[in-house]
C-alpha cells in the first residue's frame, strides 16, 4: 500500500460559522443549503460549523402580538454561547427574528450577517432592473415592513398577498411541524401566481419556512430563496480572510 505523505491542510484564516436556529425545518433547511454552497471533495475541506437550535428562545411572534416575553436579550446570550465555544460570526435563519436585529446585535461584539439585508443586495445584484417583487412571509414580517426597510421604495414595489396572507400563515405553521404536502405546496403556488398576476417579476421567500416547500425553479418568473441567500453569504465570510 502507497504512503500517504501529505499532511491534511486547514485555511488558517477561514472562520468558524455559528447557526443560532429558531425552528428546527428552517435551520435543517438552512444548513442544507449552507453545505451545497460550500462544495467540497473531503469532510475537513468544509468550513466548520457550530449550530445552536435553541427552541426555548421566547417566541418572536407571540411578543409581538400579545407583549410577551422579549427574545432580546436570550437571542443575545445564544450568540455570546456561540462565540465562546468558537464561532467568529453567526447567522439567524429567520427573517421575523430580524425585527429585533439592531437591539440584538448592539454593543454585542460579535457579527451578525442580516439575512434581509443580504437578500436586498443579492436581488439588486442579479436584477438591477426589477421594478416589482412579491413577498411570501410571516405577518409579522408583512406587518412591520422588514424587508420595505431595505428596498428603495421609488425603485422596487413590493407586492404582499392581501387576503392570500392567511393562506401563507397557515402554510408557515404546517412546515413547522413537519407538513411538507403536496396541498400546503399547491396552496403557496396559487398564493405566488396571484402576486405574478398582479406585477410581481420576481417572487421573495422571506420566510424561512416558506423555503422548504418552494423551489427556485417552479415559477415563470425568478424566485429569491433568503436561506438560499444567507446560506451563501456564510460560506463567504467564513472563506474571507480575516485580515481582508
Amino acid at each position: 500500500m502507497e504512503k500517504r505523505s501529505n499532511e491534511v491542510y486547514w485555511p488558517p484564516d477561514e472562520k468558524v460559522v455559528g447557526i443560532l436556529g429558531l425552528a428546527p425545518q428552517a435551520t435543517y433547511d438552512f444548513y442544507r443549503k449552507f453545505v451545497k454552497a460550500n462544495p467540497a471533495e473531503k469532510d475537513w475541506q468544509y468550513v466548520r460549523v457550530i449550530i445552536d437550535v435553541n427552541t426555548k428562545i421566547p417566541s418572536r411572534g407571540r411578543c409581538l402580538e400579545l407583549g410577551e416575553t422579549s427574545p432580546v436579550p436570550h437571542m443575545r446570550q445564544a450568540i455570546l454561547n456561540l462565540k465562546k465555544a468558537g464561532a467568529d460570526f453567526v447567522v439567524i435563519p429567520c427573517n421575523t427574528a430580524h425585527y429585533f436585529y439592531d437591539d440584538v446585535v448592539k454593543g454585542l461584539g460579535v457579527p451578525v450577517i442580516n439575512i434581509i439585508a443580504e437578500t436586498y443586495r443579492h436581488i439588486m445584484k442579479s436584477h438591477p432592473k426589477i421594478q416589482c417583487l412579491g413577498l411570501l412571509a410571516s405577518e409579522n414580517t408583512i406587518k412591520f415592513d422588514l424587508y420595505e426597510a431595505y428596498f428603495d421604495q421609488s425603485k422596487v414595489k413590493i407586492l404582499t398577498p392581501e387576503a392570500g396572507q392567511d393562506i401563507v400563515n397557515h402554510a408557515i405553521e404546517t412546515v413547522k411541524v413537519g407538513n411538507l404536502g403536496v396541498e400546503t405546496k399547491d396552496s403557496i403556488r396559487k398564493v405566488c401566481k396571484d402576486l405574478i398576476k398582479r406585477g410581481a417579476e420576481g417572487i421573495v421567500l422571506g420566510c424561512t419556512e416558506i423555503s422548504l416547500i418552494l423551489d427556485k425553479y417552479e415559477l415563470d418568473v425568478p424566485i429569491y430563496d433568503s436561506n438560499e441567500i444567507l446560506a451563501g453569504a456564510a460560506v463567504r465570510e467564513a472563506q474571507t480572510d480575516n485580515g481582508g
